[in-house]
């Protein structure tokens, strides 16, 4: 059963047996309507890396008061791109709730290391990705001060609805609905909107939202497949469905048009060792038709990402995109 003294143990990696039951029952809640004629855009980010929430965020008018990453190179990024941000730069195991402002929004794109392919798949309480419930002891300790945010946004990769016959999304929104949080759940790929396959959930969560716990999910590109697997196995959830706007059929640019033209002899070119290296790590049936299109000669904007060889995990391999996209 889920414990009614409070929704998560002290800080650590797990959100304690309590709350890891995947059978636990919890009946839909009844969330206060707590809307004003006026709401500030106003934010608070987890996890803020190099500030790309914030990018995306105060060029909708939206104004961050706070943000929390421990890593000092992204640390470094984000005060160059935002100077007089409110950036705390130390783990937010460490992070007293007193010290975060009231905002209308907390987002958190946690680590996604424990629930990747490119990870370990340890899980939502792996070293890294377990994170996530300090994160959720901060907004419960807001929610007591009556501090709450009025809306969460949570941000990873699609492994946290499939890692483990998706117990790690069933517990994370559990929890989240014992913070009397409505939610809704989502699939969005980046090449909707820029050329770059980077494909997303999203937990979107408000409170004082109307819920129908039983309502059906919309039929729709975002609250497809895993989505509906999740939405299935924890119907009895406050649900709440926003009206979003369909997804662009594609991206309104190219990789032609967003990388930046570099002299030959850049600095930033790979020596030649490297390009051996390149070269002899390429997937098998990629080298020819990398090759074809040296031959031809044409200005070409092509992408790779760097895969653990399947029959070999410890070789690793170079795939190439040749659809245009990152």
């Amino acid at each position: 059963m889920v414990s009614t003294s409070g929704v998560l143990p002290a800080d650590g990696n797990s959100p304690g047996t309590a709350l890891s039951s995947q059978s636990a029952s919890i009946s839909p809640l009844r969330i206060q309507n707590t809307s004003t004629p006026t709401t500030p855009l106003t934010f608070i980010e987890f996890f803020s890396g190099v500030g790309l929430v914030n990018a995306a965020l105060s060029g909708l008018g939206w104004t961050c008061l706070f943000a929390n990453d421990n890593d000092p190179k992204k640390n470094a990024t984000y005060l160059a791109n935002y100077p007089t941000a409110n950036l705390v730069d130390y783990d937010i195991q460490l992070v007293n709730a007193v010290d975060i402002p009231k905002a209308t929004l907390a987002t958190a794109s946690f680590p996604c290391v424990d629930l990747s392919q490119a990870g370990n798949r340890r899980g939502i309480n792996g070293e890294h990705s377990g994170v996530v419930w300090s994160f959720l002891r901060r907004i419960e300790t807001l929610v007591s001060q009556g501090r709450a945010p009025r809306y969460l946004l949570l941000e990873n990769v699609p492994g946290l609805l499939t890692l483990h016959e998706g117990s790690s999304i069933d517990i994370l929104l559990r929890n989240i609905a014992k913070l009397g949080y409505a939610f809704d759940l989502v699939q969005v790929d980046a090449r909707h909107f820029v050329p770059q396959a980077r494909n997303r959930v999203f937990i979107i969560a408000g409170r004082g939202l109307p819920t129908s716990p039983f309502s059906l999910m919309p039929d729709d590109h975002i609250h497809r497949y895993k989505v509906r697997q999740a939405y299935e196995r924890n119907r009895n959830l406050p649900w709440h469905f926003f009206n979003f706007p369909s997804l662009p059929k594609q991206s309104p640019t190219t990789l032609a048009d967003i990388i930046e033209p570099t002299r030959p002899d850049d600095p930033r070119w790979w020596p030649l060792e490297k390009l051996d290296y390149f070269w002899s790590h390429l997937e098998h049936d990629h080298a020819p038709r990398l090759a074809e299109l040296l031959k031809a000669g044409e200005h070409t904007y092509l992408t790779a990402v760097r895969r653990g060889r399947r029959r070999g995990p410890r070789e690793q391999i170079f795939n190439l995109r040749f659809d245009g996209l990152a």
